[in-house]
């Protein structure tokens, strides 16, 4: 059945595994990200609790693209790619599940924009509805989104996927979604049609460069031209606004994103 809406959140999450706490946890458990499938539902539970109290309409899917990386010191180990539906629970009463539909699993970052293109597909297979809005989280660096560049300044429009290089360290800025990928990925993914809303959880993403970039793929952005911090925007009040009004019009919604900062 088509629905109204479909709301995405496409998340990035980082495990450095060279880190001691997280390496232990890794060590002892045995597991891969991949694998571990209860850890990605606690993870999400805990972030969507707070923002997501209201009942989901028929007429509106919640979707969750949760991308997880992990890196050790001298190469990247995993980068799982996971799809989830945002459900409510049948018990206990007015809480969420996540039911997981589909994983990608890949060993190779320079096909990062690959796998974000092959999951929007599959939303656009799975899930029709009249309009999409497209949450964006975790770090951004002018030219894209996802892995934070500490000590390195991105100035140059040009693909970041590369794989790791022990010699040079340095060098290893790696794991970036350009704008430019994340445009074709939407225009690959979703066969041609724009997204209707983007609002990007990402610093320094207003910009020229971002706004040429996705003028194919996102009829409406919004996205902060210098530092956002957590939690950012109203989620709870942009969610509940669109499931309980499923007719609202994509500049209605917009605005009241604005209004709630």
């Amino acid at each position: 059945m088509k629905k109204k809406w479909t709301i995405i959140f496409l998340i990035y999450s980082e495990l450095s595994a060279s880190r001691r706490n997280e390496r232990e946890l890794f060590e002892k458990s045995n597991l891969t990200i991949s694998s571990d499938d209860d850890s990605v539902r606690k993870e999400l539970k805990s972030l969507f609790n707070d923002i997501l109290s209201t009942p989901i309409s028929k007429d509106v899917s919640v979707l969750v693209i949760y991308n997880r990386i992990l890196l050790n010191s001298q190469e990247t180990d995993q980068d799982v790619t996971f799809l989830l539906e945002v459900r409510e629970s049948a018990t206990p009463l007015n809480t969420i599940e996540f039911g997981i539909i589909d994983r990608c699993v890949v060993d190779d970052v320079t096909l990062k924009a690959r796998s974000m293109t092959l999951v929007f597909y599959k939303i656009y297979k799975m899930y029709d509805s009249d309009r999409r809005l497209l949450f964006t989280w975790d770090h951004g660096s002018i030219f894209g989104i996802f892995r934070e560049t500490v000590g390195y300044s991105i100035t140059q429009n040009i693909s970041y996927h590369k794989p790791w290089n022990k010699f040079q360290p340095q060098k290893n800025i790696g794991d970036i979604l350009t704008s430019d990928e994340l445009a074709d990925a939407i225009q690959s993914g979703f066969n041609g049609k724009k997204i209707d809303i983007l609002i990007m959880m990402n610093c320094y993403m207003q910009n020229i460069h971002t706004q040429y970039s996705l003028q194919k793929s996102v009829e409406l952005l919004i996205a902060p031209e210098s530092i956002i911090s957590m939690p950012g925007y109203d989620y709870r009040a942009i969610l509940s606004g669109i499931i309980n009004n499923p007719d609202i019009y994509p500049g209605e919604v917009v605005k009241s994103v604005i209004l709630s900062l």
